[in-house]
């Protein structure tokens, strides 16, 4: 499989090999608990989330015109995160995060004329779909920010000459709005997740390591994990010119401002009125986190491997930092030391690694950082394996018939119940095939300057 081309098969091998790396992971953290007597089949079903959040977070940077070969990393990056990992314990919170992303895919592809009259279509199915979890936190941020991306592309404008659509923008939006609030009043796959659980910061963050729950400057750091931090802080040193640093820097710290305001030794009657209202909300904020950092450590990497001679000092000046920060870790910011060792090496190490570009070559540079970003991914998930599913118990009318869970929750609501849903997902049908013979027709058809050139150089007939 190359990650340096430019066809769609290697776009479609590379988000294959995303889920197959994320399975082997996955078996690989059951084996290292249980050795033989590892269930094998449940940790594939725990794996599935965490795959499809990488190959939606792969398609949301290819969106983002990153390259393949970053796109890839980012997209690993994001689906190991032990953070997300951890979120299982909170399945609903979990699921949003792995479709959040096609959310945001389709808020970006709407905003160039090139990819529009395909996406607009599907616009309001993809800002819906991370409500197939039911109403969760992080689908609600990720709704968020793909309206703030449609309101930016109605305000702003794009690149080109042509207008926005802003009626078929609006009406994209609206009709995501509503099939969000049927998805998340319908509740689909309640059967699947149960009740709504209810998380602390500190239980997901620590949860890589024995002993009571609590935060620190380490489980801050493995929210992202050090591999793309290294890569975003190169970017920021390089003042990368592929994404809006500033825009995603606010998104970062926004992500982790809910879990600093609850270390505070006092909040304030807001706070409090707040966490009575969605109390998952500073577990579940670092989405944010993740998702900005791994934007920015995708950029990074672009910017380094497109002009590795622009801005030199950045590479000796990152070294110098690594060097200097990396011992602070698990010496002065962490509550275990002795299991931090994956943080200090990978900084070191990707700090020692980015150096060999110019003996190694682009082309060698480039393996030997997949093969090593794989490594240093790995080895802080395996920590964090494997977390306990989530056991929903069967109710006493579908005691002893699994397949039948999802009978009783079909015939709880009427028909109607149904249409709003239902409207939006025939509309978008008929409005992508209108718009596929559309452009099919335009595609067909003749310039009008062509045309009145033909006319011009044809001779008249003359008589036999």
């Amino acid at each position: 499989m190359s990650l340096y081309g430019s066809g769609r098969w290697e776009g479609i091998c590379a988000v294959v090999l995303i889920a197959l790396l994320v399975l082997v992971v996955h078996a690989v953290g059951s084996f290292q608990v249980f050795g033989f007597e590892a269930d094998f089949l449940t940790s594939t079903w725990m794996a599935a989330v965490p795959a499809i959040a990488g190959m939606t977070c792969y398609r949301l940077l290819r969106a983002q015109h990153r390259s393949r070969f970053s796109s890839f990393l980012g997209g690993l990056a994001y689906a190991w995160s032990p953070w997300l990992v951890a979120m299982a314990m909170a399945p609903r919170e979990q699921l949003a995060v792995a479709l959040a992303p096609m959310s945001l895919e389709a808020a970006f592809r709407c905003a160039h004329p090139s990819m529009r009259s395909i996406w607009l279509p599907w616009a309001g199915l993809c800002l819906a779909l991370p409500f197939a979890a039911g109403a969760s936190v992080v689908a609600m941020l990720a709704a968020l920010l793909a309206v703030a991306s449609f309101w930016h592309t109605v305000a702003h404008g794009d690149q080109s000459d042509e207008a926005p659509p802003v009626a078929g923008i609006l009406l994209a939006a609206l009709c995501g709005t509503c099939a969000a609030v049927s998805l998340a009043w319908l509740d689909l796959l309640a059967p699947l997740f149960g009740p709504a659980t209810t998380l602390t910061s500190a239980e997901v963050l620590s949860a890589y390591r024995p002993g009571p729950p609590s935060l620190d400057a380490a489980s801050f750091l493995r929210v992202p994990g050090p591999l793309l931090i290294v890569f975003a802080v190169l970017g920021l040193m390089r003042r990368q010119r592929h994404v809006r640093v500033r825009f995603w820097c606010y998104m970062a710290i926004l992500g982790s401002l809910p879990t600093c305001i609850t270390l505070l030794p006092w909040t304030p009657d807001w706070w409090d009125s707040a966490l009575a209202t969605a109390p998952m909300l500073p577990a579940s904020s670092w989405w944010l986190t993740l998702l900005a950092i791994t934007v920015l450590g995708a950029a990074g990497l672009d910017d380094f491997l497109d002009l590795p001679l622009r801005r030199r000092t950045a590479l000796a000046w990152l070294f110098a930092f690594t060097v200097l920060s990396s011992p602070l870790v698990p010496t002065f910011g962490s509550v275990a030391p002795t299991l931090e060792w994956p943080i200090t090496g990978t900084f070191l190490l990707m700090a020692l690694l980015l150096n060999t570009w110019r003996r190694l070559g682009i082309l060698g540079f480039k393996r030997l950082l997949a093969i090593a970003s794989i490594l240093v991914l790995a080895i802080p998930l395996l920590q964090v394996l494997p977390i306990p599913p989530v056991v929903v118990e069967p109710t006493p009318d579908t005691e002893g018939a699994p397949s039948l869970y999802f009978g009783p929750l079909l015939v709880a609501h009427p028909f109607w119940h149904y249409s709003g849903l239902l409207a939006v997902v025939a509309g978008s049908c008929l409005v992508a095939v209108y718009t596929f013979f559309l452009r099919k027709r335009h595609a067909r058809a003749v310039p009008t300057a062509a045309k009145a050139a033909i006319k011009k150089k044809t001779r008249p007939s003359q008589p036999s």
